[in-house]
């Protein structure tokens, strides 16, 4: 999600939205009658969409609302990540992940990893690899590293328990880790640790498990730990029973975010001195929380479909008091302006058009004088 933008996937388009004041600005649908999204990214400078549809994976150039690249060879798409500065995009897929199974456990599924640049979709690398579903734990994403050179997915091993593979940035498997010795029952989900690149976070149902992918050693055990970590190696961890919590940082780890379903509030703590500065009651169960890419801002999905955009106002922080007085609903004049900065762009997109038209129409003049001089 880039600071200006921000993507919600619903079941039959991708809707982008402009944060700050908070207009729709599209709705991004490649089949406009019986479209099924289930996947969606955008870069961080907002240019580019990446989605998946009705078993199709799509690279939009978000401006023009324009399909640049289009594949439909890769149905069942399940996770969508960008790599190398969102230059790449890693697609996993498998395509009878829903298959029905007499067994509690669904293994020897096999999912697809492909990595293609962006925007025109090349395919750099393919690979393979298999995995189990287990009831009630959805699909375990893979992670990059921190330094960007591996991925880390969830495998299983030959007696289809819990496992590690670890392939580098080209697609190539360099070795597994068998997690039976790490006292590691099944893995509910992994995180890379942005401050140890050759180190990642296993979290299981107890307790998280930091595991070295380079000599294979299992460092240490978090207990309540649920993966959140922040830039310089400080963790987070939960202990709250039977509630459903969530609990993460913001973008560049000022501030702490901790939501409780039985409360339904959501608290906002200063990471430096652990004081609370903000404590919002929820009108619905909260289902999605995402931070903006300057850790200014919150974006909050409900369960009853509302999605909300708030800012983070702390008063010790004077630079809070000029983002809040700049934005456009403190603004009585910024729908007028908002009308002229259309109107500029508009202009300019027509200009454009202009000059493409003399371009082409200059080189055709001059392809037919060529022809007749011949």
């Amino acid at each position: 999600m880039s600071a200006i933008n921000k993507i919600l996937v619903t079941r039959s388009c991708v809707g982008v939205w402009e944060i700050r004041s908070g207009r729709l600005l599209s709705k991004l649908a490649d089949s406009h009658l019986g479209a099924i999204v289930t996947q969606a990214e955008i870069t961080s400078d907002g240019r580019y969409i990446v989605s998946s549809e009705t078993g199709k994976l799509l690279i939009w150039n978000r401006v023009s609302e324009q399909v640049l690249y289009r594949d439909d060879s890769q149905p069942g798409i399940q996770q969508l990540k960008f790599l190398d500065g969102d230059e790449k995009v890693l697609a996993i897929s498998c395509a009878n992940i829903n298959r029905k199974t007499d067994d509690t456990e669904c293994g020897d599924l096999i999912a697809t990893a492909r990595i293609r640049s962006i925007p025109d979709g090349a395919l750099q690398c393919e690979f393979e690899y298999s995995f189990k579903i287990i009831p009630g734990i959805p699909f375990r994403n893979a992670i990059i590293t921190s330094d960007n050179n591996h991925i880390v997915v969830v495998t299983i091993d030959k007696a289809n328990k819990d496992s590690i593979s670890i392939f580098n940035s080209s697609g190539n498997h360099i070795h597994k880790i068998a997690l039976r010795g790490y006292n590691i029952k099944e893995v509910i989900t992994i995180v890379p640790l942005p401050h140890k690149s050759t180190q990642i976070g296993i979290i299981g149902s107890e307790k998280g498990s930091i595991i070295d992918i380079k000599t294979k050693r299992h460092i240490r055990s978090i207990p309540k730990w649920n993966g959140s970590c922040t830039r310089d190696g400080k963790y987070a961890k939960v202990a709250e029973g039977v509630f459903t919590v969530i609990c993460m940082f913001t973008e560049g780890d000022e501030y702490v975010l901790y939501y409780h379903s039985g409360k339904k509030t959501l608290r906002v703590f200063r990471t430096s001195n652990t004081e609370m500065i903000a404590n919002y009651r929820m009108q619905a169960e909260l289902t999605a929380i995402k931070s903006t890419i300057d850790g200014k801002g919150l974006v909050l999905g409900t369960v009853d479909g509302c999605l909300s955009v708030f800012s983070i106002a702390d008063p010790e922080k004077e630079e809070s008091y000029k983002f809040l007085a700049d934005l456009p609903s403190r603004d009585e004049q910024w729908k007028k302006k908002l009308a002229k900065r259309k109107a500029r762009i508009r202009f300019k997109a027509t200009i454009s058009l202009v000059r493409l038209c003399l371009k082409l129409y200059v080189n055709g003049v001059q392809k037919i004088d060529s022809e007749n001089d011949l």
